[in-house]
């Protein structure tokens, strides 16, 4: 996953073959026609039009045949605990989990002190 933001400033200066893979960086076609785009660190889910009236109207035109019609990494979107956010063709949305942790099996302590209670 990218260290910055998207910028348009950027990708008006890339060669058209870097402009393509900058922007398989930031922009997933999604299976239900929506898209996932890349900002602040997380995967925000716009849909068709509003991608295509905020930047692609602003991008050289080339990119959108690429993006549009001959991209073909489509993923569709999964909510599934602690996984990795991209798999071939999987977006995860869930938000990952600080603690890794199986809080479902209490230690002998916590065990002892429960039964202390009853």
């Amino acid at each position: 996953m990218p260290n910055e933001n998207f910028s348009l400033d950027r990708v008006n200066d890339l060669s058209k073959k870097e402009a393509q893979e900058y922007l398989k960086k930031y922009f997933i076609p999604l299976t239900n026609s929506n898209h996932a785009f890349y900002m602040d660190g997380t995967y925000q889910i716009l849909e068709n039009k509003v991608i295509k009236s905020t930047y692609f109207n602003r991008m050289p035109k080339e990119l959108n045949p690429f993006y549009f019609k001959e991209y073909t990494g489509l993923k569709s979107v999964v909510y599934k605990f602690n996984p990795k956010t991209l798999k071939h063709d999987e977006l995860n949305l869930c938000p990952e989990m600080k603690s890794k942790k199986n809080h479902l099996n209490p230690t002998t302590k916590i065990l002892a002190m429960l039964s202390l209670r009853c």
